[in-house]
């Protein structure tokens, strides 16, 4: 499902014979610094998999959509996959945030931790619209029957605390309502295949695509914020601890409101704004500093 493409990169940082004075706690770059190999994920082939309608996941965000001209209520819902049963008694949290829009029927949108990319989207039984296969749907009028056809590799799955049947493949959840009056175990595939679908999950773990990638010799690689799912250059940053700061457990979590861990920009890095566009470009030398910066200005488009 996803094509790999490994990228040799080969760093050889060599002295430029000039010395200069490094900031107190400022740890050099060590001479050369070689990375055997770091998979790209190409997204191409899953695309039409985790992209309804104009929608897509952990690329799609909300500030994307606000400047479209939807509007947003953030409400309260509850997971159908990790039911408020299923918690311990203590827990302070009963339901997930999701924001819906009056102009997007039977649609609900969950968002990425400290972000507003969204990880997440469900159709509620007010959905009518077409599913990542290219089938229009009414969710009211659906039973897994009418889909099961097309759902290769998917498999039943429920917690014993939950009121739900899951069918899924882990990206694509559909969810069906359990009847009390019937055993748990085992399942009636038959009987809940004819049932009514409850909902339909289309969930991916936006971190996995952002997130920063450790490799060795202290480099990080992240993939830019916004940056458009099927672009595969990642940023690079050097890591390292500051020798300034104590070496005390208290002392290296955190120094006052500041952290032990510094990073150095190196090479090329990239930087888009909310609608994909690349606004920024610059490129650093092999000691972390900044020898050109392009802004690139784009043409904004005008609400619907």
């Amino acid at each position: 499902m996803r094509n790999i493409v490994y990228i040799l990169v080969l760093f050889v940082i060599s002295s430029c014979g000039i010395e200069r004075k490094e900031k107190p706690g400022r740890q050099v770059i060590p001479d050369s610094l070689v990375i055997n190999q770091i998979s790209i994920k190409d997204y191409d082939s899953i695309l039409p998999q985790i992209t309804i309608g104009d929608f897509c996941l952990c690329q799609t965000n909300l500030s994307e959509l606000e400047y479209k001209g939807y509007n947003f209520t953030e409400i309260d819902i509850e997971d159908y996959y990790y039911l408020k049963s299923c918690r311990s008694n203590n827990s302070d949290v009963d339901f997930y945030k999701g924001f819906i829009s009056d102009s997007i029927k039977g649609v609900i949108f969950r968002k990425e931790e400290n972000s507003d990319i969204i990880n997440k989207i469900r159709l509620t039984k007010d959905f009518e619209g077409t599913l990542p296969n290219g089938h229009f749907i009414k969710l009211a009028d659906l039973n897994l029957n009418d889909l099961k056809t097309e759902l290769n590799g998917f498999k039943w799955q429920s917690k014993d605390c939950s009121d739900y049947w899951n069918y899924t493949n882990d990206t694509l959840r559909i969810f069906i309502k359990m009847i009390q009056s019937k055993p748990r175990y085992p399942i009636d595939e038959e009987f809940y295949s004819k049932q009514p679908i409850e909902a339909i999950e289309m969930v991916l773990s936006c971190y996995s695509i952002y997130g920063p990638e450790y490799v060795s010799n202290g480099l990080v690689y992240q993939k830019p914020k916004y940056a458009p799912l099927k672009d595969t250059h990642l940023n690079c940053s050097y890591m390292f601890f500051r020798s300034d700061f104590g070496t005390k457990i208290k002392e290296a979590i955190s120094f006052g409101k500041k952290t032990n861990i510094e990073y150095l920009k190196l090479g090329k890095r990239l930087e888009y704004n909310f609608q994909h566009q690349l606004i920024l470009e610059e490129y650093y030398d092999n000691k972390g500093r900044l020898i050109r910066k392009d802004k690139l200005r784009h043409t904004t488009r005008a609400h619907k």
